[in-house]
């Protein structure tokens, strides 16, 4: 397996197979509400966001988005957010769309692209990180220091959605070096 960092515009071609995994894992939800459609295909924010994808053998098989904002009226899926982001410090980074090809699963894929999704921040300077997940992910994102703070607003896609935040390290040490010169 190889794990790659690209942004979408540096890498519309992985894009193009972005949207075909998000098809072929969540396409049976459009059943139920075809309004979701808009969540599948890819987005200006795709383009804009940084992606940590996992090809094997030439395929991709999981991949998740990283998009890094200035403000809190930029956040995507703001609504979900609001009753949360009041006292957060920008910049901030929200990890969303996280996919993994179903016959890849419990192999340890998502948990590195969320690994890498958080190193990322972290590079970039981000002062926190955000992601919407559900319930089945709560211990493992716990397990790598964010929490859960309530639940989500979005009800469209089926199952228990949660709302988790981690203090990254770039916000921590801007802390200490307040302090340490002093009122």
């Amino acid at each position: 397996m190889q794990f790659s960092i690209f942004t979408g515009l540096e890498r519309p071609d992985i894009l193009q197979e972005l949207e075909q995994l998000r098809f072929s894992s969540w396409g049976y939800l459009l059943d139920k509400n075809p309004a979701l459609k808009s969540r599948f295909i890819i987005s200006e924010l795709d383009y804009k966001s940084q992606h940590i994808a996992c090809h094997l053998d030439g395929f991709l098989i999981g991949c998740g988005r990283l998009s890094l904002h200035s403000c809190k009226d930029d956040i995507p899926d703001k609504p979900n957010f609001d009753p949360y982001t009041d006292d957060t410090s920008f910049p901030a980074a929200f990890m969303s769309r996280l996919i993994v090809h179903s016959d890849f699963r419990n192999r340890g894929i998502a948990r590195r692209i969320d690994q890498l999704r958080i190193s990322t921040a972290e590079q970039h300077d981000m002062r926190s990180i955000w992601v919407e997940a559900k319930a089945n992910r709560i211990k493992a994102l716990e397990a790598m220091g964010f929490s859960k703070l309530g639940t989500s607003s979005d009800k469209c896609i089926p199952g228990n959605w949660f709302i988790l935040y981690k203090k990254l390290a770039h916000d921590v040490s801007s802390i200490k070096k307040q302090g340490e010169n002093g009122p």
